[in-house]
């Protein structure tokens, strides 16, 4: 074996190479920090550590590149100076000059496909948090600048000035204690239909003060309270002043986004196998679980008064508990009918919709106060940190009885109650605590079947778990393609070279560099199609869309493969 020439070639290759692959991840890496840079993300200490983290992450963009460049420049030059001409006069076969070519490609494919499956999700995960390590801090960057925030929902946030202060003393949201708190001036909040992104209302406001929580898996979300708001609907083209002594606070808090959402490129293979296996382990499927056993328990939660009430198979009542210490309500009503909001309670043969209130959950003695109404709406809700359903009921033409005082009778046109709970876990245990399988299992029960809220829930949690399925073979799909394309664009350098040896360096390396060009663009624009799925792909049960960017990914090596095999030809032939 000619040892020298390969010692020789590939001490030429490896010195371009290095140096070219050194030269690209740094361009490379601080590209990518201008966009987080311009939003306010990064300040200098950030930017510095962001940019070191995402130098491992762009190799396997900067490789191809550096391998075709490196390969063209050295074979170029022993092409243009006769070596490979002295080569094949002495002997030697083109695949026995370009086997350290080939062996270097497969050695830089192993080292590639080893580092992308090991180690640089961990340097992924570490540009990420270095991002949105103050998510509140990159809230008030934004709106400091006169930028919208888009926060979870829908919602988009608008502030002339904002400005972070400590927390008020004990500042909680549910079992969650405040870690910041901003307070801001000249404030709207936009909602919008996240599907259509139609503007659906706008809510304005003086001033307003918002706090941030984390629940344990480390998602943040805020609470906002509105002073002196000012409420605009579109659809109606109405204004009107809303809340109560002029402050409007959110019922339930809003979530706020990742600046860098999870990907499947934060995986390591171990981690993709582990997802693959239990994916109620990633987040989104996790949050689609919990909408499921949120659905399900605000639907069993409505089954269960319907069934109360119902004097021919239950009681004709229900008992609820209310939200302070020792109250509890007892709900009785003549005709109960089911909509898609809830339930409408109505009076009926001189008997009206009653709420009776007691201090004991036995229901002892008399109410301490019984309402009486004609009508009454009853809505269910779940927060987001506690998946136990809540009841709030409004009711209307209402007559308050003092049962245990003077006996006074005070009407009112309409009454709102307190949110108020069952007796009990809805589901027998907490709903945050069930498997999938367990949901499903609630899901097919036949009083659950026809809730659209269910269907629709559960519908949801295939979706996501499809998704991830996809996600996952398509990222490691992406990762053997891009692995791949390195040894391929280094032999397609050394036959361009070869083959157009009467030609300026930089013109062999343009065709090179257009074929490199068009395979990695191939390769991401297959896999993003590989990843997409529609709720109506699931319930047709094709893949159209995988099928075709699966074959995407791959063309763009395919054509590689069929070039290399052409030129080779050509080249061997003279």
């Amino acid at each position: 074996m000619p040892w020298t020439l390969y010692r020789y070639i590939l001490r030429e290759l490896l010195k371009v190479l290095v140096l070219t692959t050194a030269v690209l991840v740094v361009v490379l890496s601080f590209g990518a920090a201008v966009g987080p840079m311009t939003d306010g993300l990064l300040g200098p200490v950030t930017l510095v550590k962001f940019v070191l983290y995402t130098m491992p992450t762009v190799l396997g963009f900067a490789l191809p590149f550096a391998g075709a460049f490196s390969a063209t420049l050295v074979f170029h030059s022993m092409a243009k100076d006769n070596e490979i001409l002295a080569c094949r006069a002495g002997g030697m076969s083109y695949s026995r000059i370009f086997a350290p070519v080939a062996g270097l490609g497969f050695v830089l494919m192993l080292v590639l496909l080893l580092l992308s499956n090991t180690v640089v999700p961990g340097f992924w995960k570490a540009a990420k948090k270095t991002i949105e390590g103050d998510v509140l801090g990159v809230l008030v960057s934004q709106l400091n600048q006169n930028r919208p925030y888009k926060l979870g929902d829908g919602l988009v946030l608008y502030s002339d000035a904002a400005e972070v202060r400590d927390p008020p003393a004990n500042a909680s949201v549910g079992n969650l204690t405040a870690e910041q708190f901003i307070v801001m001036t000249g404030v709207a909040v936009g909602q919008f239909d996240p599907q259509t992104q139609r503007f659906i209302n706008d809510t304005t406001a003086s001033t307003a003060s918002a706090m941030l929580v984390r629940d344990p898996s480390g998602k943040s979300y805020i609470t906002l309270r509105l002073v002196d708001p000012v409420y605009y609907e579109a659809v109606s083209d109405q204004m009107r002043t809303v809340g109560r002594s002029g402050v409007l606070q959110t019922d339930q808090p809003i979530l706020l986004p990742d600046p860098i959402s999870d990907e499947a490129v934060f995986f390591t293979f171990a981690d993709l196998m582990r997802l693959k296996r239990n994916p109620e382990d990633f987040d989104q499927v996790r949050e689609a679980q919990d909408d499921l056993a949120a659905a399900l328990s605000r639907q069993h939660l409505l089954n269960l008064i319907v069934e109360s009430l119902d004097r021919n198979t239950g009681r004709g009542f229900i008992t609820l508990k209310g939200g302070l210490p020792n109250t509890f309500y007892r709900l009785s009503s003549p005709l109960v009918d089911v909509t898609d909001r809830g339930l409408v309670l109505t009076g009926g043969d001189d008997v009206r919709v009653t709420v009776d209130r007691y201090d004991n959950p036995q229901l002892l003695g008399e109410p301490i106060r019984r309402f009486e109404g004609d009508y009454a709406e009853v809505t269910f809700r779940t927060d987001r940190f506690d998946r136990e359903p809540e009841a709030t009921i409004t009711m209307r033409n209402v007559s308050v009885l003092g049962l245990n005082d003077s006996g006074a009778v005070n009407n009112k046109e309409e009454y709102a109650f307190p949110a108020m709970r069952y007796d009990a876990q809805v589901l027998g245990a907490d709903p945050a605590s069930l498997t999938a399988e367990e949901l499903n299992e609630w899901a097919r029960r036949e009083a659950m079947r026809e809730s659209k809220g269910v269907q629709q829930a559960r519908l949801g949690l295939s979706f996501s778990i499809y998704q991830l399925k996809y996600m996952i073979e398509a990222e490691l799909h992406t990762r053997l393609a891009t692995a791949l394309a390195t040894p391929l664009l280094l032999l397609l350098g050394t036959l361009l070279s070869v083959r157009m040896r009467d030609r300026l360096p930089l013109v062999v390396f343009f065709w090179a560099f257009i074929l490199a060009i068009v395979t990695l663009v191939m390769i991401h624009t297959g896999s993003s199609m590989a990843e997409r799925i529609a709720i109506n792909d699931i319930i047709a049960g094709t893949s159209g869309d995988r099928v075709i960017g699966m074959g995407i990914l791959w063309a763009g090596n395919l054509i590689l493969l069929f070039v290399i095999a052409r030129l080779y030809l050509l080249v061997a032939r003279n």
